[in-house]
């Protein structure tokens, strides 16, 4: 994704992701042995979708995925998933405001994510078992912009912790 938002638009690419998908769709069509959808239904989730991928981007699996769930060539069994998943990466997009949702804090205090009175906001979702959210959360707090900016109230970071062990999110919260 980060050589497609260099060289295009966002919106270029989320289209031409699409037009990957219909001439991927317009192969296996016609060549029903070649297994094409078969190969890029299990290669473009992999790079697009897994939360381990470098290159993870919903917005640009959106396209993909919507194709996926609407094709006569996917196995009907597998479209609710395809459809959930397109729901799910049409929610929150870059560029569009995030949905409101309430959290507890450590103090144990409800808030919602509109309530935070900050000209920016950085939301995050990390686990204390995550080694690269260990290494963001440090970049972040030895920044040299960064802790003056939420020091002075023009940042507010938001870091969601959404499992259930709560004394490891405690524990990590104090170090």
């Amino acid at each position: 994704s980060y050589l497609l938002e260099e060289k295009c638009t966002r919106e270029f690419a989320k289209k031409e992701v699409g037009n990957l998908f219909n001439k991927i769709e317009e192969y296996s069509a016609a060549h029903p042995s070649s297994n094409a959808l078969s190969f890029f239904e299990k290669m473009v989730p992999k790079y697009l979708y897994d939360p381990n991928s470098p290159v993870r981007d919903e917005d640009l699996y959106l396209p993909f995925v919507e194709g996926l769930a609407a094709s006569e060539l996917v196995s009907e069994d597998l479209k609710p998933a395809y459809s959930h998943d397109a729901r799910m990466c049409s929610l929150n997009q870059v560029g569009t405001r995030a949905a409101d949702f309430s959290f507890t804090d450590l103090g144990g205090r409800m808030h919602n994510l509109y309530g935070i009175k900050s000209p920016f906001t950085l939301l995050m979702f990390t686990n204390p078992g995550c080694d690269a959210c260990h290494e963001v959360i440090e970049t972040l707090q030895t920044n040299a912009i960064i802790p003056g900016l939420v020091k002075n109230g023009t940042l507010a970071v938001v870091n969601v912790y959404i499992d259930l062990e709560r004394e490891k999110w405690h524990a990590l919260a104090k170090e």
